[in-house]
């Protein structure tokens, strides 16, 4: 059986619940046979209920809109009302250029899959070249059509076995497939 001194400074936890298993197991083994450890224990028990018993538990109806009108209250300094300003402006631009970016991302996805021929169109606007000069089927090149008319804007291939057509005011394109390959124009 373990000695007072080696016990007592285990009987606060001990009333806490705060020892391992073996060092519970201890301690109640030792308070069976220790009237004066029993006393110790029981006096813990008696200073807990008395601490907890003296002050009353303040009231926290309203607590939340107290602590925040007294935030609302409080003066802050010109310099961090104008830092709170300037991360405010700085977090709506960068939503702003986010969603511009993505907006003009989305647009030249929708222009490149509505128009076949857009990348090459964005490619000779973008870096000054003149566009190439439309082919007809017979390899010349066609002066601009009358409005109205349809013309063959380019050949795929040599020989002409696929083309495609274009007419401007209906916005229509159709592209041309050859039946027969063998090189006959």
């Amino acid at each position: 059986m373990a000695h007072c001194d080696d016990i007592a400074p285990l009987l606060s936890a001990f009333n806490d619940g705060e020892l391992t298993p073996h060092e519970t197991n201890q301690v109640a083994e030792h308070l069976d046979g220790c009237e004066s450890c029993k006393a110790t224990v029981l006096d813990y028990l008696l200073l807990g209920h008395h601490l907890r018993t003296a002050a009353a538990m303040p009231s926290l109806d309203g607590f939340t809109e107290r602590v925040m009108k007294g935030i609302a209250d409080t003066h802050r300094p010109f310099r961090g009302r104008l830092l709170n300003r300037f991360e405010d402006l700085r977090e709506r631009w960068v939503a702003a250029v986010s969603l511009m970016g993505t907006a003009m991302a989305v647009a030249a996805l929708a222009l490149v899959l509505a128009e076949p021929h857009a990348i090459q169109r964005l490619v000779h606007a973008f870096s000054g070249a003149p566009e190439p000069e439309p082919v007809v089927a017979n390899n010349e090149p066609e002066s601009q059509p009358a409005a109205g008319e349809a013309y063959i804007s380019r050949l795929e291939a040599k020989p002409s076995s696929v083309a495609t057509w274009s007419e401007p005011d209906t916005k229509t394109t159709v592209i041309w497939l050859a039946d027969d390959t063998s090189g006959n124009d």
